[in-house]
């Protein structure tokens, strides 16, 4: 498996626990099966064979609209304690930055190059119910 490849089936599954992540401080408890741990991590790499992929091969990835048009650029990612990911800061051709939950990116990888599609337009998405909670709820420098 090429070097740029490594564990990132939770992003392909669709936000699904990052089984191989350390935990965030504020959540570290020991791991009480190492061994299930790594044949876990393991089976999710066989599992996506060429399509697992390295966050800094998503960071800076641009985000499509699912008619293809650009909807903006990855900023960064929102991981909660226990290594979900749970959302995509996402910079729009404007300069916003807009948080996009995780489960509405598509991802897929061809060949060498990766791509990231939207679900949904991001006009729906920002203008979803609850979607002022999650801006809210977003830590802080995350606002641009």
């Amino acid at each position: 498996m090429p070097a740029r490849r490594l564990l990132l089936a939770a992003l392909l599954a669709g936000a699904a626990p990052l089984a191989a992540a350390p935990t965030l401080a504020q959540d570290a408890r020991p791991l009480q099966d190492l061994g299930g741990a790594i044949s876990d991590a393991a089976s999710a790499l066989e599992d996506a064979g060429e399509n697992a992929l390295l966050v800094r091969d998503l960071l800076g990835m641009e985000l499509a609209e699912p008619s293809g048009e650009t909807a903006g650029t990855v900023r960064d990612f929102v991981v909660v304690p226990g290594g979900r990911l749970v959302a995509a800061l996402v910079e729009t051709p404007d300069g916003a930055r807009v948080p996009v939950p995780f489960p509405a990116i598509k991802l897929a990888d061809r060949g060498e190059t990766a791509r990231a599609t939207l679900s949904r337009p991001l006009s729906e998405v920002t203008a979803s119910d609850g979607f002022e909670v999650l801006e809210e709820a977003m830590p802080e420098g995350t606002d641009g």
